[in-house]
């Protein structure tokens, strides 16, 4: 049940302030609900969003209607009818329902409290209750670029190749060669030298 405090100036030009009473069972949100393609209580909100005010009081007249009532008796029971008297419909002949009306349908935060009292506490809970791991936003997992890896390529290793023929002088005097001699001679005529003096 909702109780919402409204101040406004009755027919006695009197400024007065009286507390009012909604309230809606589970049938009557069903069947408000079923009423509306998408849901009657999301076309009421996607209405204050856009600012729609001819549609605005349009939707709130028929929640305050169905909603409104008193408490009445002793124990202050509350009633939407009274001694056979639908209460909604005397309602709507006050200030106090035109003031309601106004609030509701130009003010988009005073709307949304208002639409939000009426529905019942089990049912806002089971709502939530609803909400699974797959509604709850994943967090975004860095992305890890691949990096080719080049592989180090090592200089060749440089080599002396051998000669595959022997220099003639060389070999001729491959055995009259002194060591003073052979210190004189480049690598590779050294490596030709000891190839000639090979027994063949």
């Amino acid at each position: 049940m909702l109780k919402k405090s409204v101040t406004y100036m009755n027919f006695d030009d009197e400024i007065v302030t009286e507390d009012l009473f909604f309230n809606l069972t589970k049938a009557e949100i069903m069947e408000l609900e079923t009423s509306e393609e998408g849901g009657f209580i999301a076309s009421m909100q996607k209405v204050v969003a856009n600012e729609n005010a001819g549609a605005a009081l349009v939707g709130f007249k028929r929640l305050i209607m169905m909603a409104y009532g008193e408490k009445v008796g002793p124990d202050k029971k509350f009633v939407k009818v009274y001694n056979g008297v639908n209460l909604s419909e005397a309602f709507v002949a006050t200030e106090a329902y035109s003031t309601i009306l106004m609030e509701l349908s130009s003010d988009a935060t005073i709307a949304a409290a208002f639409i939000n009292g009426l529905l019942p506490k089990d049912l806002v809970q089971a709502a939530q209750n609803q909400l699974t791991i797959e509604d709850v936003p994943k967090p975004v997992e860095p992305v890890v670029e691949d990096v080719p890896v080049v592989a180090e390529v090592m200089p060749p290793i440089e080599t002396q190749l051998i000669p595959d023929e022997v220099p003639a002088d060389l070999a001729q005097a491959a055995s009259e060669l002194t060591d003073e001699q052979l210190r004189t001679l480049s690598p590779d005529e050294l490596i030709a030298y000891f190839q000639a003096r090979k027994p063949q």
